[in-house]
């Protein structure tokens, strides 16, 4: 999965979440073009796309938040049940956009995934979301971002 918020057109609705309601966004706001804005208490989830069982994988984003913030991959089985182990972490605050990387395993069962993000703070700015396999180039590097 790969999205830059270049575009006003998102491919496939990106749900923003409440505990009482959920909002879909399938376009972008002129205004917002190159990044996707999200308020605290809200949850950013993108649309489901397609992972493999036990496989590493590399998360790239750049972000710019006024808090503690945290990002999650959710894991759905080939029936389209969420599975119960999924994948966090957190980012730090930064006033300018900051470029994050994580390296993570899918889940033996897991055939498509979600990425979610939560704010703290005022809210989130996420731009240049990429998720791939990783090529094992450095083993290392690997295996100190395993979970």
């Amino acid at each position: 999965m790969s999205v830059d918020f270049e575009q006003s057109k998102l491919d496939g609705p990106w749900l923003v979440t409440t505990l009482k309601k959920q909002s879909q966004i399938d376009t972008l706001d002129p205004s917002n073009i190159g990044s996707l804005s999200i308020e605290t208490p809200n949850v950013l989830k993108s649309p489901g796309f397609k992972i493999e069982p036990l496989r590493y994988y590399r998360l790239d984003f750049r972000a710019r938040t006024t808090a503690k913030s945290f990002w999650v991959v959710t894991f759905f089985d080939a029936s389209g049940n969420m599975l119960l182990a999924d994948v966090y972490s957190s980012f730090d605050p930064a006033t300018m956009n900051q470029l994050h990387t994580f390296y993570f395993q899918s889940k033996v069962d897991a055939h498509t995934a979600e990425f979610w993000m939560r704010p703290n703070g005022e809210g989130t700015q996420v731009d240049l979301l990429s998720i791939r396999i990783t090529l094992v180039q450095d083993p290392v590097e690997i295996i100190q971002w395993a979970d």
